[in-house]
């Protein structure tokens, strides 16, 4: 904890409670590791649903020791801390049936055990670390915001956190389960040779994410101080935590499009077995952030961290774009032009989300009537954006379409 948070050495009590809360929570790091095993296996047999519903089991769990548990301890957050490593637990036994009934997981004692490694583990064994420099490169970037965040004012964590959180909704609603569907698919396209057939389900499936989250990523930064009000303003949330975790998330979110970009071309290299350039591309972005933090952090603050992580994710989505093997001849200015066209939209709904929500939610309103506003001003801004690609015919509205039409046959 010392190290990871050097800013608690000075608060003695702050330190043991971490310190503690993580000894709890040790255990959810195998449960977790052993869980994403279990989801990839799955998601490798076409089975999406069940590793798609296993978090949402552990966030109920998760809910759960925060309503009722947290009553029975002294320190409430060691209840919530329990939540994670019992939800963590939960979250793998719920896949573990379907992992048995696929015939590869063995129940009796030693069956099937021997000594030795199999050939492919080797290989798995030397892809693995520039594997999980290029994949998580964001999570490092982030890990090294807290680092540094430690050193300012207390509950700059936790509004890097909280922002961090409203940051993943999209990205992992969008980004990381289409990267999880495509990645089996593109696999075995690029198994059977079928090059063609890679460059046009990638170049929609870019498309539509970009469509989808750039929106996404201009609400969030109209809106970002109405939602953390609205989700975190009550209890020991303050005001001024509502102004530091909603500067947190406008920084953050716009670096939405390039988190999302670079989820989806990391897929695309490991798909074709390249882990060479998303590795390079994952340090690159890694150091950048490094410096960016060390030159923004004295002027801007936390506000100046969060800005690293996101123009470091930028520029590491261009690197990314720019390398993508010759073999597969993705239309990359096909790809820029749908951004450009979803980003010139997406700023003008921000105009009139943010004029509309300083018309309507005006201090004093209660909570009920203040998240009815919030809702009005996000519906507008949905309903706005997609009448205008309504009004040009967008591709990705046709996209869009052929594959819903598709879904219901």
């Amino acid at each position: 904890i010392k190290i990871i948070a050097p800013g608690f050495i000075e608060y003695s009590y702050k330190l043991q409670l971490t310190a503690i809360l993580f000894k709890i929570m040790l255990p959810y790091l195998w449960l977790i590791l052993m869980s994403s095993l279990c989801m990839g296996v799955l998601n490798t047999f076409g089975n999406f649903g069940i590793p798609g519903f296993a978090p949402v089991v552990f966030n109920l769990v998760v809910i759960l020791f925060t309503l009722v548990i947290t009553n029975y301890f002294n320190t409430p957050v060691m209840a919530l801390a329990l939540g994670v490593t019992i939800g963590g637990l939960v979250q793998l036994l719920i896949q573990i049936p379907f992992i048995i009934r696929l015939g590869i997981f063995k129940t009796s004692l030693f069956a099937g055990f021997h000594f030795g490694f199999h050939p492919e583990l080797i290989k798995i064994l030397k892809i693995m670390i520039p594997s999980m420099i290029g994949a998580a490169s964001y999570q490092i970037n982030i890990v090294t915001a807290s680092f540094l965040a430690s050193k300012f004012d207390t509950g700059s964590i936790s509004s890097l956190y909280y922002a961090d959180r409203l940051v993943q909704f999209p990205l992992a609603l969008f980004a990381v389960s289409t990267a999880m569907v495509l990645l089996p698919d593109l696999s075995k396209k690029t198994a059977a040779g079928q090059i063609d057939e890679i460059e046009h389900l990638f170049s929609n499936a870019v498309k539509l994410v970009f469509f989808v989250t750039i929106p996404a990523m201009a609400g969030l930064m109209a809106l970002d101080e109405q939602i953390v009000s609205l989700l975190f303003n009550h209890g020991a949330f303050s005001e001024a935590a509502v102004h530091h975790t909603a500067n947190c998330l406008f920084f953050l979110s716009m670096g939405l499009w390039a988190f999302t970009g670079s989820r989806l071309l990391v897929t695309l290299y490991y798909a074709l077995s390249n882990v060479r350039i998303p590795f390079y591309s994952g340090i690159l972005t890694i150091g950048l952030n490094f410096i960016f933090s060390f030159l923004f952090m004295d002027s801007l603050g936390l506000k100046g961290l969060v800005l690293s992580v996101s123009l470091s994710a930028a520029i590491g989505f261009a690197v990314l774009l720019v390398n993508v093997p010759g073999a597969v001849k993705i239309d990359k200015s096909e790809i820029i032009v749908s951004a450009c066209r979803s980003l010139f939209f997406s700023a003008i709904m921000f105009f009139l989300v943010q004029q509309t929500a300083d018309l309507i939610l005006i201090p004093g309103l209660n909570k009920f009537w203040f998240g009815a506003g919030v809702i009005v001003c996000i519906s507008l801004g949905i309903c706005f954006y997609f009448i205008l690609n309504l009004l040009i015919s967008s591709p990705e509205l046709k996209i869009l379409k052929k594959g819903m039409a598709r879904n219901r046959s």
